[in-house]
């Protein structure tokens, strides 16, 4: 609520008046609309809360968090990519404001904030990319079976923050929609947004343009709690793109695992050494 971008807040009817009123109206807009309004949206079926019930009930995600996942979330994590549409066509602050991202109201508790993400945002006004989040990118080739790929979470894009050119808001809607129906009415199975968004970028890479998102499930805790080649695909990504302070920033994080193999610790150990000691720093 503090950065200094214009904002469109959508939520339900009894945060509208306290939201209003701490906000700066000439740079957010609170739109009244409860999360029940999706269902009756061009964009998706009035069935579909009965839909995804009858998916979690059949067909539960095997490491799933029941208690977090329930019907309403999933359907609110859907509506992400609807809601970002709406905005990119409304273009409620005038046709000036040629971008729209989705940007978690709890991001900062999840992710460390890029240090460049500000040149992210200044290089995609000449991008035509997609820009999003990721730390272990999906292959077609993982899709061979979709129900079984929905069954685990994968964990390969994050759906807190994704910035895009106004025209590329329609293109991601209809691409998610597709898999979102494909996952719920023919699958049965009512994956969470983030992992159908791994699939949207799995299909289409060309249309994305993968940032390393550190997520502090991941990395801020005493060591990963999710498999090292997860992490692994991440300081491979920091080494290409030169930022040595985020690997050895994982690397760390790897090290301190008390279950890491040797071989891996072997490794890990090696590569870390390779990186100058005026280049190691903790993110």
């Amino acid at each position: 609520m503090e950065q200094p971008i214009h904002k469109v807040i959508f939520c339900d009817s009894h945060f509208v008046e306290p939201l209003r009123a701490s906000t700066d109206s000439s740079t957010t807009l609170v739109i009244d609309w409860p999360l029940e309004k999706v269902l009756s949206t061009s964009g998706y079926q009035d069935r579909m809360m009965v839909h995804i019930q009858q998916a979690q009930a059949r067909n539960p995600v095997r490491n799933g968090n029941p208690d977090k996942d329930t019907p309403w979330y999933t359907l609110l994590g859907w509506a992400k990519m609807y809601f970002l549409d709406r905005v990119a066509r409304l273009k409620p602050f005038g046709a000036t404001f040629t971008h729209v991202a989705w940007i978690d109201f709890g991001i900062k508790h999840v992710v460390i904030p890029e240090p460049n993400w500000h040149v992210t945002v200044e290089k995609s006004k000449q991008d035509t990319m997609i820009q999003c989040l990721c730390i272990n990118p999906a292959h077609v080739s993982e899709f061979s079976n979709l129900r079984e790929y929905y069954s685990v979470r994968r964990y390969k894009v994050g759906g807190g923050f994704w910035l895009m050119k106004n025209y590329q808001a329609n293109n991601l809607f209809n691409h998610f929609r597709r898999e979102m129906f494909h996952a719920c009415y023919t699958l049965h199975i009512a994956p969470l947004e983030d992992e159908i968004l791994g699939v949207v970028v799995g299909k289409q890479p060309d249309l994305f343009e993968c940032h390393y998102g550190d997520y502090q499930d991941i990395l801020n805790v005493d060591y990963p709690r999710h498999s090292f080649n997860l992490v692994w695909r991440g300081v491979i990504q920091s080494n290409t793109i030169n930022i040595l302070a985020r690997s050895y920033h994982m690397l760390s994080a790897l090290l301190r695992n008390p279950n890491l193999p040797e071989d891996r610790r072997t490794e890990c150990t090696q590569m870390i050494n390779r990186i100058p000691p005026n280049r190691r720093a903790f993110y």
